[in-house]
């Protein structure tokens, strides 16, 4: 029999510590043998029993958005050469004509 180890203050569960127990052998304090429930994010032992106190967030985290394709990062720096470009353009126009050239 497996026992599960939790923090006697908390009632966290702490992964790693299990015990394996004798047929008949008292279940230490801070330790239970009630099975931890599948799936499992941030498991407490409260009051007799495991709880789940994962937030939604913690178990279905967002995913980063998809990164862009070679193509569409090739579009966005041609677009920013371009405004660049554009940009300087316009200064060396101002500049000319500033200069009466």
């Amino acid at each position: 029999m497996i026992a599960h180890k939790y923090d006697t203050k908390t009632g966290a569960w702490m992964p790693g510590e299990e015990l394996q127990l004798k047929e008949g052998q008292e279940v230490p304090k801070g330790f239970t043998n009630k099975p931890i429930p599948q799936p499992n994010w941030k498991p407490v032992f409260i009051n007799g029993a495991w709880v789940e106190t994962a937030t939604e967030e913690e178990k279905n985290p967002a995913l980063p958005p998809p990164a862009l394709s070679e193509v569409e990062q090739l579009r966005l720096e041609n677009e920013a050469l371009r405004q660049r470009d554009a940009k300087m353009q316009d200064d060396i126009n101002f500049i000319l004509e500033a200069i009466g050239g």
